[in-house]
């Protein structure tokens, strides 16, 4: 994922990375570097989340407006967490 103006998809739109959180910015919103995760509780998978790479399907929303860094960053809505595609 890259800074602002490379991304042109839709919200709503699905999509399959692998991540690793590097912090938590609040409950349930987690700072993965060049994104944002937003993870429910009853996310599939949500216990999953931590230190270890992760599969993640989620849905683009928006770009954070302000959340300490240069560009804004894509907000991604969780869908499932796995620790691997097998």
């Amino acid at each position: 994922m890259r800074g602002p103006g490379t991304w042109n998809l839709p919200p709503g739109t699905q999509v399959l990375l692998s991540g690793t959180v590097r912090g938590e910015l609040e409950p349930g919103r987690h700072d993965m570097g060049d994104w944002i995760l937003e993870v429910a509780p009853a996310t599939r998978g949500a216990s999953l989340l931590g230190s270890t790479p992760r599969w993640i399907v989620a849905s683009f929303e928006r770009f954070a407006e302000s959340d300490g860094v240069t560009y804004p960053r894509p907000v991604l809505k969780a869908l499932e967490i796995h620790a691997s595609l097998f």
